[in-house]
């Protein structure tokens, strides 16, 4: 009898254990009513697989941004690492045409992503001052910060770096860099000139990389006898002594249209036009015109 049950219980156990996963996961969640369906985005820029079970074999790809439809979460978290970041999510059942299939949640979302995927960032032009009254000149390089788009990891400076102001890498963070920022030697740094609107280039592979300390730096000027810390840096393109700035976007392929952009021009407000404003409702009508002037969009 003893030896009857012992073998019942394990033949329960190896049909449990080795029942399909979806089926188990069918079991444990309940699906959304057909009159209140549930749809979720992809935010994946590069597509999100759809598999088979969680974590199972890859059926095909959902793209950027398409809407799919939700039915139930099966329980299942995981950590994954996508571009040196470890991210975690559960993995969920969705619909494709009439089959479900399972994806990771983390690369889902309750609304759209915009449209473009472009990153765009800043150039800042070259700068020169001597300051007063220490006559200390003040010298900052031109310089695109792409530090929100470069995840750095663990000891990526080196610890003698760690007291200057400015770093300029060498072969190792080079590579490194271009690798994690998806970029190659070949791209190109265009900049819409603000000033002129003309686009100016830059060959990656001809301009230096570097850090500097960002003016958000906790540290005080004491800093050469304590290190900062390699997040405060600012990591960007040196561009020496550019003297033009503006937007800045790194590719193979010139995104801007050049003299797209034209200047929003205020004019000062005189007393006849404040007071029509004024009874508009657009400006206070108490509005005092001898300490805040006020200004009209131009157009």
């Amino acid at each position: 009898m003893y030896k009857l049950l012992l073998i019942s219980i394990t033949i329960l156990f190896l049909s449990w254990k080795h029942e399909n996963p979806q089926k188990f996961f069918n079991k444990q969640t309940t699906t959304i009513p057909q009159n209140s369906k549930k749809f979720k985005f992809v935010i994946a820029e590069s597509g999100l697989n759809y598999r088979s079970e969680p974590n199972g074999t890859i059926l095909g790809k959902f793209a950027w941004r398409e809407k799919v439809e939700y039915l139930y979460e099966t329980g299942v978290r995981q950590k994954i690492t996508d571009n040196y970041v470890e991210v975690e999510g559960t993995w969920v059942a969705v619909k494709q045409k009439n089959d479900t299939v399972f994806v990771f949640d983390y690369y889902l979302s309750d609304t759209a992503p915009y449209f473009s995927k472009t990153k765009l960032y800043y150039a800042e032009p070259y700068f020169s001052i001597i300051l007063q009254p220490s006559k200390v000149k003040d010298i900052r390089q031109a310089f695109v910060n792409v530090s929100e788009s470069f995840y750095m990891p663990e000891n990526f400076m080196e610890r003698k770096d760690l007291r200057k102001d400015t770093i300029h890498f060498n072969d190792r963070q080079h590579k490194e860099f271009l690798k994690r920022m998806n970029y190659s030697d070949k791209d190109s740094i265009f900049i819409y000139d603000l000033k002129s609107g003309i686009v100016k280039k830059h060959l990656v592979g001809d301009t230096p990389i570097m850090a500097c300390i960002s003016i958000y730096s906790q540290v005080n000027e004491e800093y050469k006898i304590e290190d900062y810390n390699q997040w405060d840096y600012q990591i960007g393109f040196n561009l020496g002594k550019m003297t033009y700035g503006g937007f800045a976007m790194i590719g193979k392929e010139n995104p801007f249209i050049e003299k797209g952009l034209h200047p929003i021009i205020f004019e000062k407000m005189n007393p006849e036009n404040i007071a029509l404003n004024a009874k508009a409702g657009l400006i206070p009508e108490n509005w005092n015109t001898d300490t805040i002037s006020a200004y009209v969009f131009n157009h």
